[in-house]
């Protein structure tokens, strides 16, 4: 069954989920073909001090966040922008889905809140990249090395609603490419199973002549 995709992506103010906070949060919902049906993203107010180490890579400043929201209204708002009045059929997709969820886990813990996914299935695209890392096509499994070698624009990365939307375009691209690639694949056993056919009639053919 095709189901929808929510792209969701957060920055945060440290690398660890237990001491750090959400500071911008962003999900995108598509259907399964990535068109667009909604999108929600947010910054968000922290309530401690944010690493410089974070600021540097996703530009924290008091300017872009002089009109930031709390967390929890930030999660009421992909609650009913995200999954107000859609099917309950849908995959999330996060890059380095991991690390998004424990900060996640985390963050609703200290609110009191549910889990905006419950028990839903999580794509990584990060882990699909190692077919290309394999091949030589890419140096890494960044995000950012997957767009350049899709020639996906990358001038928003580190924000959250720019990674969503960088996620978005490699991982139909990559979709695209490995279906593609099953289709030969399938092709290839097919003919060399016509070919092994034919090899075998071959053989028989000559063995009942010599008898």
């Amino acid at each position: 069954m095709k189901q929808d995709h929510i792209f969701f992506d957060l920055e945060t103010s440290s690398l660890d989920p237990i001491k750090g906070e959400i500071i911008d949060i962003a999900a995108i919902r598509t259907d399964s073909l990535g068109n667009v049906l909604c999108a929600c993203t947010n910054k968000v107010k922290p309530t401690k001090d944010v690493e410089a180490s974070a600021a540097a890579v996703n530009g924290y400043n008091e300017r872009d966040w002089k009109n930031a929201i709390p967390l929890q209204t930030a999660i009421d708002a992909i609650n009913s922008t995200i999954m107000k009045d859609h099917i309950d059929k849908y995959v999330v997709v996060a890059y380095n889905a991991e690390f998004d969820k424990a900060f996640l886990t985390e963050s609703c813990k200290r609110l009191d809140i549910e889990f905006p996914f419950p028990k839903r299935a999580w794509v990584d695209p990060m882990h699909m990249a190692w077919i290309l890392v394999y091949g030589d096509n890419i140096e890494s499994r960044k995000l950012t090395s997957l767009a350049n070698y899709y020639n996906v624009d990358i001038k928003d990365a580190h924000t959250a609603v720019g990674d969503c939307e960088i996620m978005m375009e490699v991982y139909f691209r990559m979709m695209q490419r490995f279906a593609i690639g099953q289709k030969v694949e399938k092709i290839g056993r097919n003919l060399v199973s016509e070919a092994t056919g034919k090899i075998v009639n071959m053989v028989q053919n000559i063995g009942r002549s010599q008898s």
